[in-house]
């Protein structure tokens, strides 16, 4: 979550000519990424993604630069979490276009991540167009995990859309192969910061019924 420690790497690698392959541009990728919400986590200042996209954007125009490198899935999917955390729906998409261009096959990853890019900044058109692009991930033979109904239901929450919270759970949870805790704790909470606190009460039954530990 360092980010001045971040720079202080790459630029001590830079003055020792230290060549870079692509799979190391990806994760300098992912550490500026861990790097958008602040040293604390708590994403209380918007500099620190505009700095981790700085960074991120600066690494992957020099691997673009470098020649025989190319991105592949690993870079395209470090891009589009860095993109989900620093709220850059715009590059996710060109990135994501770049990527299909490229007939990369993406899973259920980097779908994860791709949606909440591009659900970053609470536009309805936003959920609109990635309803469209759930029926493509369907035809593609991706299918939701748990973590993917999880963070989707828990950013309809946090947007206050109760419709669009049990629409997807309605629509995804019967497709989730392995279902855990963590899709059941997005949609408590999603619940109660819906004014529905009534409805979380079943969720535990239901999670004590299939047999896994209640965490909330």
């Amino acid at each position: 979550r360092d980010y001045a420690a971040l720079q202080s790497v790459r630029n001590l690698a830079v003055q020792r000519t230290v060549e870079f392959n692509a799979e190391t541009y990806g994760i300098m990728i992912t550490a500026a990424a861990r790097t958008a919400w602040g040293i604390n986590g708590r994403r209380q200042d918007s500099l620190d993604q505009m700095r981790a996209l700085g960074f991120g954007k600066s690494a992957y125009e020099e691997m673009k630069k470098t020649k025989g490198l190319l991105a592949g899935l690993p870079e395209y999917g470090a891009i589009l979490g860095l993109c989900a955390k620093a709220s850059d729906a715009d590059w996710a998409r060109e990135m994501w276009s770049e990527m299909l261009s490229k007939d990369l096959k993406p899973s259920i990853v980097e779908y994860t991540q791709y949606f909440l890019a591009v659900l970053s900044r609470g536009e309805e058109a936003a959920w609109d167009s990635l309803e469209a692009e759930m029926a493509i991930m369907r035809e593609r033979g991706v299918e939701p995990d748990a973590a993917f109904l999880g963070a989707l239901v828990d950013t309809a929450g946090t947007q206050y859309s109760l419709d669009r919270v049990d629409w997807l759970w309605q629509e995804l949870r019967p497709r989730v192969r392995s279902l855990n805790s963590t899709p059941y704790g997005s949609m408590a909470k999603a619940l109660m910061l819906c004014g529905v606190p009534e409805r979380v009460p079943p969720l535990r039954e239901e999670l004590l019924g299939r047999g896994i530990e209640v965490q909330f």
